[in-house]
C-alpha cells in the first residue's frame, strides 16, 4: 500500500513538471495565432519607412570626363646644320630665350679667310670690270671680252652669298620665344647635324590633347570651354578653349582628337603632364532630376514610387542622361510630385508610408 502511495506521487510530480515546461510554450503558440488573426496592434508596426522628396524642375549639364595631356604650344630640339667645334654657349639652362637670340657658335675660322680671299678678288674683279667697261666705250676690246669679266664679277658675287650661308648655319639661333632645357654639350665639343643640343618649348599658351567618343564628334564646337584638372589635384580647376578637332575619328579607337589652350603665364602648367578633361556637350533646362537609387528597373523599362495619400503609388517613366549620383526623367514625373528616394525595397504599391525623412529636391 505504501509502495503505490508512492508512485501515485511520483506520476503527479512527473505532471507537474511536464506541465511547466510545455505551459508556456502552448500559451506563445495562443498568442501569436490571435495576434495574426486579430492583426497588428498598431498601424505604425506596418508603414515602411522611407524617405521623400518633392520635385521641382532644374537645369542638366550633359558632361563627359576623358583623360588626355598637356602640350607645349612650340617645340623644337635644337641641332646644328653643320659640324664643327663649339666655340660658345650663350643661354643657360631652363632660362627664357627670345626669337633670333643666338644660342651656340660653332668655330668658322677655315670659312672666315675662304670668305676674306673671296672678297679680295671681288674687289679685283670690279676693278677690272670698270676698266673694260671703259675700254669697250673706246671699243678697244670686244663685248664679249667685257661680259667675260662682268661673268666673273658675278660669280665672286655668288660664292660670297654662298660661304656667308654656310657661315651662318655654324651658328644656332631660337626659332621661337621660350623656355630652353638642359644642354646636353659643352663648349669645346665637336657636334655634328646628329648631335641634339637642347629643347626649346613655348608653354604660354599652353595646349591640351584628348580625345572624345566618335558619337560626340559634332556636338564638340570650335571656341567651346572645357575645365580640367591635373592629375592627383582634383581641387583646382582650370579652363581652356577648343581651337582645332581632327578631321576625321581614328577608325581603330573611334575617338575624334581634339586640341584646346588655355593661359599659362605663371608656367605652373607642364608639358606631358596627365589631365582629366570635363567637356559640357549640351544643357537641358526645366527638367527632372532624380536621385539613381530611386529608379527601379522592370521588365518594361523603369518605374519609380510615388506619395500619394501616404501610400506608395507605382510610376513608370523613361529616363535620360544618367550620371553616377541621378537620373534625368522625360516622361511620366512633374514638378510638385513626392517621390520616394530611398526605402523602395519595403515599399509594395498601395503601402502605407511612414515618412523619415524628407530631402531637398535636386
Amino acid at each position: 500500500m505504501k509502495k503505490s502511495w508512492k508512485s501515485i506521487l511520483y506520476l503527479c510530480i512527473a505532471l507537474v513538471v511536464v506541465a511547466g515546461i510545455l505551459y508556456p510554450r502552448l500559451k506563445e503558440e495562443s498568442v501569436k495565432k490571435e495576434a495574426q488573426a486579430k492583426g497588428p496592434s498598431k498601424a505604425g508596426q506596418t508603414k515602411a519607412p522611407v524617405t521623400v522628396m518633392v520635385l521641382q524642375t532644374s537645369s542638366l549639364d550633359n558632361n563627359i570626363e576623358v583623360v588626355g595631356s598637356l602640350m607645349a604650344s612650340e617645340q623644337v630640339t635644337l641641332q646644328p646644320e653643320m659640324s664643327g667645334k663649339v666655340i660658345g654657349i650663350y643661354f643657360k639652362e631652363g632660362e627664357q630665350v627670345t626669337k633670333g637670340q643666338k644660342l651656340i657658335q660653332l668655330q668658322t675660322d677655315d670659312l672666315d679667310a675662304q670668305l676674306k680671299k673671296l672678297q679680295i678678288n671681288l674687289q679685283l674683279a670690279n676693278t677690272i670690270e670698270e676698266r673694260q667697261k671703259q675700254l669697250l666705250a673706246r671699243e678697244a676690246i670686244s663685248a664679249q671680252e667685257y661680259d667675260q669679266s662682268v661673268n666673273s664679277t658675278l660669280s665672286l658675287k655668288a660664292d660670297i652669298a654662298n660661304l656667308k650661308a654656310t657661315i651662318a648655319k655654324a651658328s644656332i639661333t631660337a626659332p621661337f620665344s621660350g623656355t630652353i632645357g638642359l644642354r646636353a654639350i659643352s663648349e669645346g665639343a665637336f657636334i655634328t647635324p646628329q648631335t641634339k643640343v637642347a629643347e626649346l618649348v613655348a608653354t604660354n599658351p599652353i595646349k591640351l590633347e584628348f580625345a572624345i567618343p566618335g558619337k560626340y564628334a559634332n556636338e564638340v564646337k570650335i571656341g567651346s570651354t572645357v575645365s580640367f584638372t591635373l592629375e592627383g589635384n582634383r581641387a583646382n580647376a582650370y579652363q581652356a578653349t577648343v581651337y582645332a578637332t581632327a578631321n576625321s575619328i581614328d577608325p581603330s579607337t573611334r575617338t575624334l582628337t581634339v586640341r584646346a589652350t588655355t593661359n599659362n603665364a605663371g608656367n605652373q602648367l607642364k608639358p606631358g603632364s596627365f589631365i582629366n578633361v570635363q567637356l559640357t556637350l549640351s544643357k537641358s533646362a526645366g527638367t527632372i532630376l532624380v536621385p539613381t537609387e530611386a529608379v527601379v528597373p522592370t521588365a518594361n523599362g523603369h518605374m519609380v514610387f510615388l506619395k500619394q495619400k501616404n501610400l506608395a503609388q507605382p510610376v513608370n517613366i523613361i529616363i535620360g542622361t544618367r550620371t553616377s549620383t541621378q537620373v534625368q526623367v522625360f516622361e511620366g514625373l512633374k514638378a510638385g510630385d513626392t517621390l520616394i528616394t530611398t526605402g523602395t525595397q519595403f515599399v509594395k504599391p498601395g503601402s502605407e508610408l511612414n515618412i523619415v525623412t524628407l530631402v531637398k529636391a535636386i
